[in-house]
């Protein structure tokens, strides 16, 4: 079965399952919104991006409250809705802190 492509030549839709944890894989198919995660994270601003404390993951914070969880060799771990309040107390907290920009520059690479 062939892919769509967009107007750039590049396929539509979601990265192969390699790139995908097995805990990612079934949250996509529980109907989480998994599907836009690599879209997101390669679009994503440097003000969008954090790093999860103690656990070496990338968080990509986009519109709505969605985040998507990145290991740091870019397979997607997870995607989840977390509301501007929770995410504000989890950066006051110090669990998640905005990246530094050799950071992003490591993100962009891995995310690729």
């Amino acid at each position: 079965m062939m892919s769509e492509d967009d107007a750039n030549g590049e396929p539509i839709g979601p990265p192969p399952p390699e790139r995908r944890t097995k805990h990612a894989r079934r949250r996509g198919e529980e109907g989480r919104p998994t599907g836009t995660a690599f879209n997101d994270a390669q679009s994503a601003a440097k003000a969008e991006v954090f790093l999860e404390m103690g656990k070496a993951l990338y968080v990509v914070r986009r519109k709505r409250g969605r985040e998507h969880l990145f290991s740091s060799d870019g397979r997607h771990v997870t995607t989840l809705q977390r509301t501007n309040a929770a995410h504000q107390q989890r950066l006051e907290k110090g669990d998640v802190r905005p990246v530094s920009d050799e950071e992003y520059k490591q993100f962009k690479r891995v995310i690729q």
